[in-house]
């Protein structure tokens, strides 16, 4: 499932989840070939690919109560901070911690906030001598770049949506901002880049809050011998 964590339920263009099924446990007989043996092995196969970050993680014990085996634990920032970077900091810290306790045999957690995305900004004082409207510059960005819904309408007994978007070739990478135009007060086209700057940076694509407090979700299982008391 290309761009969604079923862990987290969070929508990322750089995230996926596989779902992987096992032979029958007749033909699955040797310790080897148990599912403790076999997430074990392909968590250390994984560990060696530099650019993904990978787990693998057993379903739970009951369909339908959770989305993994094991714990789920909530890292509330109660401290009042609007530096998302701290916040980071403070969860790779939590999680090396947990991770050395000798009851816990794994913690994790799909929070980050070292996405890499743009960030744009408009010049509102050339918009303003320009005579562009602030509205037209973010409306052309959402068009081109997202969506926008216009209409529907009914052709062989069927209903089809109307949506304006630039085509992929036309927005699929930033440099495509030098090609869109927006229109100012007097009719005229003007170069949307003129208008406009971006850079890149880091920011956490998906916030979660519980009871009020920005979040992060830890999953885990217990080492062996271990009750979840």
């Amino acid at each position: 499932i290309a761009g969604l964590n079923v862990v987290s339920f969070s929508s990322k263009s750089n995230s996926g989840t596989v779902f992987t099924q096992l032979l029958p446990w007749d033909k699955r007989k040797s310790k080897n070939a148990q599912i403790d043996a076999i997430v074990s092995d392909l968590n250390k196969r994984f560990a060696g690919i530099q650019g993904a970050n990978i787990l693998v993680i057993k379903p739970p014990s009951i369909p339908g109560l959770g989305s993994t085996g094991g714990f789920t634990f909530i890292l509330q920032q109660q401290e009042s901070s609007d530096d998302i970077q701290d916040f980071q900091n403070v969860v790779r810290q939590f999680m090396g911690a947990a991770n050395q306790r000798p009851e816990i045999g794994s913690a994790f957690t799909f929070f980050t906030a070292s996405t890499p995305g743009y960030r744009i900004s408009v010049d509102r004082e050339k918009c303003k001598k320009a005579g562009v409207r602030l509205t037209d510059v973010f409306n052309t960005l959402q068009t081109f770049l997202g969506s926008y819904y216009i209409n529907d309408f009914t052709l062989y007994g069927r209903n089809f949506r109307v949506v304006a978007q630039a085509d992929t070739s036309f927005r699929e990478n930033i440099s495509a901002l030098d090609g869109y135009y927006v229109r100012n007060i007097s009719g005229n086209m003007l170069p949307l880049s003129t208008l406009i700057s971006y850079k890149i940076v880091e920011s956490a694509p998906n916030i979660s809050h519980f009871n009020l407090y920005r979040s992060a979700e830890f999953n885990g299982s217990a080492t062996p011998g271990y009750s979840s008391g």
